[in-house]
């Protein structure tokens, strides 16, 4: 028998957000993030639908920069909460500052780091939060 608790996700994370370390590859960066929220989805709905009426109201036509400016933009204003770990010349970047370098190309691998934390947030079950308790070094 498995135990209900296991599928139980922990709501009050994806919510009001948790930071998250976003891994190995990206050093000891962190995200505080909610998970993908129905105000996010229905955020970047409504500005792909607005967007799209200069494409006689396709979505699909959008221009792959339009969109990622878009999901780009849900994701500050919907979701991400902070970061830190992240330096520029030994200063830390603010979370303003971090969401313009979102939106420079040359910074993608920033990008794909913020979803993988969101990602991680609707993942977490409250079982392996629990299991995790005393495991997490303080900030």
């Amino acid at each position: 028998m498995v135990e209900l608790a296991r599928f139980e996700q922990n709501y009050t994370a994806i919510t009001e957000g948790a930071w998250i370390r976003v891994g190995e590859e990206y050093g000891d960066l962190e995200i505080q993030t909610r998970g993908f929220t129905d105000q996010y989805t229905d955020a970047q709905t409504r500005r792909q639908r607005q967007a799209a009426k200069a494409y006689e109201g396709d979505v699909s036509r959008l221009p792959v920069a339009l969109r990622r400016k878009i999901n780009i933009d849900c994701l500050c204003d919907f979701v991400l909460m902070g970061v830190r770990n992240l330096t520029v010349q030994g200063t830390p970047v603010d979370f303003p500052t971090f969401c313009n370098l979102l939106k420079d190309p040359r910074y993608a691998p920033l990008v794909e780091a913020s979803f993988r934390a969101v990602n991680r947030v609707g993942q977490q079950l409250e079982a392996d939060i629990e299991d995790a308790v005393g495991n997490s070094v303080p900030a």
